[in-house]
This record gives C-alpha cells, structure tokens and sequence, in this order.
C-alpha cells in the first residue's frame, strides 16, 4: 500500500478541480479562491451566506457565445423570457417570479444600476462581452445593500480594468449574425487605460425582428496600494424591430412568421461613472457616482413615443475590519428624470402627450457581520428607503390635426420602508459550508406601475392607491467542493403581500393580497481529467394564496427545470461542450384561474467547439438549439411569442 497513496494522490491531482497541472511541470499551481461581493466588499464565496454563481466569458467553453444574455443563461437557475424577437430587452427571471420578473432583479454594471425606471427591459446588448471581465449572480433577496428593485436576486457585472495588449474577436451565422468586437489595454506611465468597441447585428429568426447594435467605451484607472480611482465613459445605440405574437393558427407551422410590421424601437445612451476606493488596515471606504442619458423611440400600433430617461447617482459606503467583526454602512441617493411625449403617426407631428415624471430615491443601510466562533459566522443589517415621485400629464385629442394639450393628471408621492436581513454560515470540514437566512423584503412601484403615459387607457391615470411590495424571505443551504466535485443546494420560501400584477379586468396595476414562492435549486459539477459534467435543478411552487385566486399557480413560472452540460478540454487547445435544457409546462401569461391551454414543455440543445489555431488565435464554432424545437418561452391569450430556431455561427478571437 505504500506505493498505491502516492500514485493516487497523483491521480487526484492531475485530474480533478481546484488544482491545475501543467504538462511537464512537476509543480502544482493552485487556483484563485473564489470571491464575490455581495456587501460590495470582497469576501471569500466559502463564507458567504447565500446562494451565489461566478461566471468568466473568458472561459473557453464559453466562446461560442454572442452576448451578455446567452453567458448569463449559463448561470445555474437563471432563465429568460423573450416576447422581443431579440435578445436586446430578454426578460430574466429569478427564484419563481414570471412576468415582471425582471422589475425584481438588480442589473448592476460596475456596482451602478442598468435597470430603466419604468417596466421597460434590460438593454443587455449595452455591455457587450469583450468589456466583461466577471459577473455575479447573487439570488435572492438581497435588499438590504441593494435596494428595493433586488427582491428575486441581483446581477453584478464587473467590467475589465487593467492589461495590455489587445483582443479582435470576430462572429457570423444564421440569422444574419454580424459580430465585431475589439479592446485595447496599455499602462502608459502611471495611469491604466482600457477601451474598446462592439457592434452586434442580426437579420433575425423572424420576420420582423431584426436589431443593430453598437457600443464603445474606455476607462482609465490609477493610484496606489492603497488609493485607486476609475473614470469610465461609454456609448451605445440599439435599433430593434419587434415582430408581435403568432396565433396558435400560425405556431408552430410557420414560427418564423410575423404578423405585425413597424414595431420597433431605438435607444441611445451615453454614460459616465467614477470611483474611488481607500483601503486601510482597518477601514475601507468607496464612492461611485453616475450620469446618464438614455433616449428611447419606441413605435406600436396607434401609439408612437419619444422617452428621455435621466440618472444622477452617487452611492458613498465604508468598511470597518476587527478582528471578529465587520460593519458595512451606506448612503445610496438617486434622482431619475423621465420626459415623454406621444404622436399618433411615425413622423411626431404634433404630439398628443406630454409627460414629466421624477423620482428621487435616499437611503441609509448598516450590515454586520460577526465571527461568533472558528466556524460559525453570524450577520444582521438594516435598511431604510425612501422614494418620491413628482408626476404631470398633459394630453389632447389623439384626432385633432394640432391637439391642444391640457392638464389631465399629476400627483406626488411618498414611500418609504424597511429591509432587514439575518442569519448564520457555518464553515464545514474540507471546503464546505452551511447557511440559514431570513430577509425582510421591500420593494417600491416602477414609474409606469403607478402613473399611465406610455399611451394606454387605465382606470386612472395616477393610482395614489398603489402600495409598495413587502414579504419575507428564509433560505437554507448548503455547498461543498472538493477535488473532483463542486455541489450546491438551496430551500427557499418567499412570501410576498401586496405583489403588483396588471388586472386585465380592472385595466390598472393592482396589489394582489398575498403570494408564496417555495422551491429548491441544486446544481453541481464533477471534473474528471479533461471532462467535466455538469447539472441543475430547479424546482419551484409559485401560487396566489388569497381569494379569489387562491391556491391557483403563478402563470408563466414553470415548476421544474432541468439543465445539463458535458465539456472537454479544461485545459488543453481544444474545448467541446455540449447544453441541454428543459423547462416543464407552465400556465400562459394573465391566466390567473388556470384554466386555458399552457405553454408547452421544451427541450433545447446547443454544442460548441473551439481550439488554438496558433499561438494567439482561436477559432470558434457553435450550434444553437441543434434538434430545430419550435417554442416559445411567452404566451397570453392563446398568442405565442416564438423563440429563434437552430442556427449556427462561427467565430475568430485574435489576440495581440
């Protein structure tokens, strides 16, 4: 047996995960431990007490990617919906929630927010995957740091810094697909400078649902070991056309139908943010601060709108270090400024609506964590937030030649609200850990859920009557690692009073008295030599739980989800992967009683190979939804939204 020990570990070694050996090499190069930075502040991922996913779209399994959406829908337990025809404005989904699920997931870009403040989707083309160094998937409720808007969970995406040298990365394939990208790093003297571009265009899967893209940005970064600053400026445009529902007459005989012409939309934004951070032997302190412009042209049947979208935020924050203790505290301020005016026709004579909304938004948190023991951690924090809004509308005959416009609406409101959140982690034997959480959940009405001015008749036009979200949230969990495994496992319950859904029958946004959200999410990896293979889980009971839907299921919220994935090539020149994912039936969009046709369960295949053509040049090739499933991940009222079938693409990353 003495020779068998070493052989074996040697074995371990060469062929499981958190080690990597190079050929010909006789030393063993650990791995990076991995962080995240749910409180803001890096801290290891085996203390965390929550459920947390790291991706890299450097990894190479993850070349065949085409935008920020499709790495994100890699992440265990995420998913999407999409009723656009493009990833452009994809819905994410999180923990259970269907429609709106995107209003309760945070979307952050270098810690400052991506969300609109009205209902309108995540422009995910703006941060394109050559600026992306890392993202966090932080799910469930995390309110308590983040804010209102982070009820399902939050997105934290972390945009390169330092380097040098340059990438050219290059894609085509069905559907149109153009996609160019290029970013140069340097470190002239004493500042560290980065930039680059991007432009993502498709001809689309449908008729009627091509998009064009486009973005650039450049950051420059210096200090020293204990100050360092950051300016970063970017720009991007999107042109998206919308193609409408099919009904079921024409799904899924001919998906790829449209029935709608000239729905689109054109956005224009331009941002510039700042950080600083001061890091202490006992205290750490950050500020970031933002300005945008956003610019939204929007086109529907009747309905044309011009929406200018304004953001001034600044967000302060200081870390106190004991030795057994932890204090976190901030001030998050923000004023968001929308401008809208509606026209009847294409051209914007003369327009019909005009509106002016503010919101302003200031809160204070204090988080706390405490090392209670050598393997117990506990934590506690509170936040208090307050939300206004200023809102005036003015409107005249749609039909009139030259409508004159008079006052029809205006209000003035205030929320305000409490989030806390506690709990414990426990550090097991090996690389393992154990959590319990609970978290008070808040979340304020979006601009468009309270006020009507996007050109559509409700019941009123300011509903002063609206109340804030408020819930609870308790989870339990569990993860390990170990040399030849990774494995995760999350129980959730969320209890929400007063969640805010679109009463068809009232035509206004109501609060719903009460609803739960229980489920499990489980994922896990196991690495074999080159091979690794992959799972997940998620299961999900979403139901109204007040008359006169009670015990009635969430629609669109699919109670199981399966995923799975076989990769080869950790760390060789060549990389193969191969994605399955299901999603089991669920209950179309609005169908509160449960009682019309569901959305039908699906299958999805994808496959992907990539290899070193030469030293600096890799090539790429994919194979999106390989078996052609026509479905659909949206339906209301018997009308389908389809997905893209199969298409493949090819693409080219140089490095210099």
């Amino acid at each position: 047996m003495a020779y068998v020990r070493p052989w074996l570990s040697g074995l371990l070694l060469a062929t499981c995960g958190p080690v990597l050996v190079l050929p010909g090499d006789d030393s063993v190069h650990e791995l990076a431990p991995q962080v995240v930075t749910a409180t803001h502040f890096p801290v290891p991922a085996a203390s965390y007490p929550g459920s947390a996913s790291v991706l890299s779209p450097d990894v190479p399994e993850f070349a065949g990617l085409a935008d920020t959406r499709e790495l994100l829908s890699r992440a265990p337990h995420v998913r999407f919906r999409n009723a656009g025809g493009s990833p452009a404005d994809a819905q994410i989904g999180l923990r259970g929630f269907g429609e709106g699920g995107g209003d309760r997931v945070l979307i952050l870009v270098d810690g400052l927010p991506l969300n609109r403040p009205d209902m309108g989707g995540v422009n995910w083309l703006q941060v394109p995957l050559g600026a992306i160094e890392r993202v966090e998937v932080l799910r469930g409720g995390q309110g308590v740091i983040y804010g209102s808007r982070a009820v399902a969970g939050v997105v934290k995406i972390t945009t390169r810094g330092a380097g040098r040298g340059g990438v050219l990365d290059m894609m085509t394939g069905g559907h149109g697909l153009r996609r160019a990208g290029v970013r140069g790093a340097g470190e002239p003297g004493a500042v560290r400078v980065i930039g680059g571009a991007a432009y993502h265009a498709e001809d689309g899967y449908r008729a009627n649902s091509a998009f064009d893209a486009g973005s650039a940005w450049a950051s420059a970064a210096g200090g020293g070991e204990a100050t360092t600053w950051r300016l970063t400026a970017d720009v991007a445009s999107l042109a998206a056309e919308r193609p409408g529902p099919l009904i079921s007459a024409g799904f899924p005989a001919n998906p790829r139908a449209s029935i709608m012409d000239g729905q689109d939309f054109r956005e224009d934004s331009v941002q510039a943010t700042g950080f600083v951070s001061h890091s202490g032997e006992r205290v750490d302190a950050e500020a970031e601060t933002v300005v945008r412009r956003r610019a939204r042209e929007w086109n529907l049947s009747g309905v044309h709108a011009d929406n200018v979208n304004r953001t001034a935020r600044v967000a302060p924050r200081m870390r106190l270090k004991g030795d057994r203790a932890e204090i976190v505290a901030g001030i998050d301020a923000e004023r968001e400024e929308l401008d809208s005016l509606l026209f009847v026709r294409r051209e914007r004579v003369a327009p019909f609506g005009d509106a002016a909304l503010r919101r302003d938004m200031l809160a204070g948190y204090l988080h706390v964590s405490l090392a209670a023991h050598e393997t117990l951690g506990l934590f506690t924090g509170l936040r208090g937030e307050t939300v206004g809004l200023d809102f005036r509308y003015d409107e005249g005959n749609r039909f009139a030649a030259n409508p004159v416009l008079a006052p029809v609406a205006d209000g003035r409101r205030s929320d305000r609200g409490w989030a806390w959140t506690g709990g414990a982690v426990w550090q097991l034997s090996g690389n393992g850990r154990m959590w319990a959480r609970a978290d008070r959940l808040l979340r304020h009405p979006l601009m468009d859920e309270i006020a009507a001015y996007q050109g559509f008749q409700l019941e009123k036009p300011f509903n002063a009557d609206l109340s804030p979200e408020r819930g609870w949230q308790g989870e339990l969990g569990a993860a390990w690692e170990g040399p030849c495994f990774r494995m995760s496992l999350a129980l959730f319950q969320t209890d929400l009073r007063g969640e805010i859904l679109f009463d068809p029958a009232l035509s206004l946004n109501t609060n719903f008295p009460r609803t739960r959200r229980r489920g499990v999410e489980w994922d896990g990896a196991l690495f074999l030599g080159e091979w690794t293979f992959g799972a997940q889980y998620t299961g999900v009971d979403a139901r109204y739980r007040a008359e006169p839907y009670a015990d009635r299921r969430v629609y669109l919220v699919p109670p199981h989800a399966l995923g799975g994935y076989v990769s080869y090539g950790r760390s060789g020149p060549v990389n193969a992967r191969v994605d399955a994912r299901y999603q089991a039936s669920q209950y179309e969009g609005s169908d509160f009683s449960n009682t019309r046709a569901k959305l039908p369960s699906h299958t999805v295949f994808d496959a992907s190979l990539s290899f070193h053509v030469r030293e600096g040049m890799r090539l790429t090739l994919a194979l999106l939804n390989a078996l052609d499933r026509r479905y659909a991940t949206v339906k209301y009222l018997g009308s389908w939204y389809p997905e893209p079938g199969r298409s493949a693409r090819a693409g080219l990353r140089i490095d210099f």
